[in-house]
């Protein structure tokens, strides 16, 4: 009996989708059940599983750490708007596709999109930065310093 050939890219691309849609659904349970994760946080994490990513919240800002190996820095494109910051890259190409047969394939060679939803209101987003080395991408967003007031003050009489 001739084994069956199956078209590895068609598997993948089934199998990807079927992981981001996992991914996504796992999201949503973790911001129902920790809503608290986007207010103390202000980065909302939802949206697409590529780049995987670490959110921390430092003491004066907030740091997004993805592994993207394999890009370069001038693949990557960082942008920030309307309470949104999205990092995405251009797809790769190592190989003409009609050249050749992967027989088995789990590289990322796709473009990608990731956004996450930063609050204005606790983070500085006029300060964002960013590095990119060794696929590591760092970026980090300051946050607000908001004076607080001292617990005696002198109130005026008129």
């Amino acid at each position: 009996m001739k084994p069956t050939k199956f078209k590895p890219a068609t598997f993948l691309r089934s199998r990807d989708q079927f992981i981001s849609n996992f991914d996504d659904l796992f999201n949503k349970v973790l911001e129902t059940s920790f809503p608290e994760i986007v207010s103390d946080f202000g980065v909302n994490l939802t949206k697409h599983s590529y780049p995987k990513v670490d959110v921390i919240d430092n003491i004066d800002n907030i740091q997004i750490i993805a592994e993207i190996p394999g890009y370069g820095k001038e693949d990557i494109n960082i942008e920030y708007e309307n309470c949104s910051l999205t990092v995405s890259g251009a797809s790769r190409n190592d190989k003409e596709e009609n050249t050749v047969t992967y027989l088995y394939r789990e590289l990322k060679r796709s473009s990608f999109s990731r956004s996450f939803g930063v609050d204005e209101n606790t983070l500085n987003v006029k300060d964002i930065s960013a590095k990119f080395e060794n696929g590591i991408l760092n970026i980090e967003i300051p946050k607000i310093v908001k004076e607080e007031s001292s617990k005696k003050q002198t109130i005026s009489i008129q």
